[in-house]
C-alpha cells in the first residue's frame, strides 16, 4: 500500500515536472522566435531606410562614417541623461566622446514613424555641404530602429544666447566679433545658394540666431536644415514658409513660394539684431514695431535707434 501510494505520488511528481519543462522550453522557444522576428522586422525596417536615405539622396554620398550602436551607446555611456545637451521635438542630443577622445554631438531620435523623414532629410541635407560654418555631419547610424546622428560638437551655445541672454542681458560680443560673425553666416549662405552643393542649390528656409552656433573661438556654424529645400535647378518652389516670427520673409509668406529671397530676408534680420542687440520679435516693442525689421527701419528713419526692448 506504501509503495503503490509512493509510486503514485513519485509518478505525479514527474508528470508535474515534465510538463513543467515542457512549458519553460515552449516559453523559451517562444521567446527565441519571437527575438528572430524582431531581428528580421528591424533588419527589413533598417534597409528600406536605408533605400531611402540613397534614393532621396541620388548620386550624393552619405556622410562618411555610419555607427554601430555599441560605439554609440559606449560614447555616451549608454546615453546617460546626464549627457544631454538639448530636448527637441524629435529627440534628445547627447554629449560623446568617442575612442579617439573626440567630443561629438549625438542626437537620438524618438522611436516613432514620424521621425523617419526628419533623419532622412538632416541625413541627406547635410551629406551635400562640406563647409567650415555649417554643422558637419560625422556619421549616422540605423542598426536599430531608432535612428541616431553625429555631428561636430560646438561647445559654445547660440547666438541668440550671447546677443540676448548672457550676463543678464550685456553681451561680450565685440562689434568686430559680430561682424565677423555675419561675414561666416553669409559665406554659408552663399555656398548652400550657390550650385557648389552637388549641383543643386539649398535654401535653409530657417536663419535665425537660435539656428547658429558658436563654438569656443566664436566661429559660427549654421546648423538645423529640417526645413530646407533643395531647388534642382528652379529659382523658387512652392511652399508654406514657417519659422520664427521676426525671420519670415513678407512677401514670400503672401505669395507661398520659397527661394534664397528666404535665406536673405532672415539673413538681414540676424545682422540688425547683430547690430542693434534687439530680438527678431518683441511683444513689448508697440504693434507696429514688433517685428525688427519695421523697427528698425522706422528707427532709422527717425534716427532714432537706441537699445529699447
Amino acid at each position: 500500500m506504501f509503495v503503490a501510494g509512493f509510486q503514485l505520488r513519485a509518478g505525479f511528481s514527474i508528470s508535474f515536472f515534465v510538463l513543467l519543462v515542457g512549458l519553460l522550453l515552449r516559453h523559451c522557444i517562444a521567446l527565441k522566435i519571437s527575438g528572430y522576428v524582431k531581428q528580421i522586422k528591424d533588419y527589413f525596417a533598417n534597409a528600406q531606410l536605408e533605400k531611402e536615405l540613397v534614393k532621396y539622396n541620388g548620386s550624393v554620398k552619405l556622410a562618411t562614417r555610419k555607427f554601430t550602436e555599441e560605439e554609440l551607446e559606449e560614447a555616451t555611456s549608454n546615453y546617460d541623461d546626464g549627457r544631454i545637451i538639448a530636448t527637441g521635438e524629435h529627440g534628445k542630443v547627447y554629449k560623446g566622446i568617442l575612442p579617439d577622445e573626440r567630443v561629438v554631438a549625438v542626437k537620438k531620435f524618438k522611436s516613432e514613424e514620424s521621425t523617419r523623414n526628419k533623419f532622412v532629410i538632416d541625413v541627406s541635407f547635410l551629406s551635400r555641404i562640406n563647409h567650415r560654418h555649417v554643422v558637419r555631419l560625422l556619421g549616422y547610424c540605423i542598426d536599430s530602429r531608432q535612428q541616431t546622428l553625429v555631428y561636430d560638437f560646438i561647445n559654445n551655445d547660440t547666438l541668440y544666447k550671447h546677443i540676448h541672454e548672457k550676463n543678464e542681458g550685456s553681451s561680450t560680443l565685440s562689434f568686430e566679433l559680430r561682424m565677423k560673425i555675419a561675414a561666416e553666416i553669409a559665406a554659408a549662405l552663399a555656398y548652400m545658394h550657390s550650385s557648389s552643393t552637388s549641383n543643386s542649390p539649398i535654401i535653409h528656409l530657417n536663419v535665425n540666431s537660435k539656428r547658429i552656433l558658436l563654438d569656443e573661438n566664436y566661429t559660427a556654424r549654421l546648423a538645423y536644415f529640417r526645413n530646407a529645400r533643395i531647388l534642382h535647378g528652379k529659382t523658387h518652389v512652392e511652399g508654406t514658409v514657417r519659422g520664427l516670427s521676426g525671420y519670415l520673409d513678407p512677401e514670400s509668406i503672401q505669395s507661398n513660394t520659397l527661394s534664397e529671397k528666404n535665406d536673405v530676408y532672415s539673413f538681414g534680420v540676424v545682422l540688425v539684431e547683430l547690430l542693434t542687440s534687439q530680438k527678431a520679435f518683441c511683444e513689448e516693442r508697440p504693434e507696429a514695431d514688433k517685428h525688427l525689421a519695421s523697427f528698425f527701419l522706422r528707427s532709422v528713419g527717425r534716427e532714432s535707434l537706441g537699445s529699447n526692448s
